[in-house]
């Protein structure tokens, strides 16, 4: 039996909405690894060199500490009821199941692609402004990693 043009529409809606959760995901798993990253560098680096007192290197490097943590923070704060990962069943039940004249499961498949595809695209900008705070967080991290040493070469 083939698919009907709705289904297929749909099934790639769907399909591109599991995409942006296994991208948010990875983008959080990610994150919270740079996280780990600027804590064991502080802590290492940064325990070596203050051991001699603190310079404007190291006094850099905590402010970036401090900027790249709240930064990975920002991306891994949970924001589920921002995300448009699917549609409300209440309101299909109300919308369609209740309205004999839009009872029809290709009007249904039709509301449910285009509204998946809304969610698709303000989930788009979303991801894309999330993954501008994880850069910032990785350039940071970079940042603080080179005034440790820095530090470090200098004491």
């Amino acid at each position: 039996m083939t698919k009907a043009t709705e289904e297929i529409v749909y099934e790639e809606a769907v399909r591109a909405i599991d995409e942006q959760v296994q991208q948010l995901s990875e983008l959080r798993s990610r994150t919270s690894i740079v996280l780990v990253a600027y804590g064991l560098t502080a802590s290492f680096l940064g325990a070596a060199s203050l051991e001699d007192g603190s310079g404007l290197g190291a006094w850099l490097a905590i402010l970036f500490f401090a900027l790249g943590t709240t930064t990975c923070i920002r991306v891994l704060l949970p924001q589920w009821k921002a995300w448009g990962f699917v549609v409300s069943a209440p309101m299909l039940i109300q919308d369609f199941l209740d309205v004999p004249l839009r009872n029809d499961s290709a009007q249904l498949l039709r509301f449910l692609a285009t509204t998946l595809d809304e969610h698709h695209e303000e989930n788009s900008k979303r991801l894309e402004r999330l993954y501008v705070w994880f850069w910032l967080a990785c350039l940071g991290l970079a940042v603080q990693t080179g005034l440790w040493l820095l530090e470090l070469a200098l004491d």
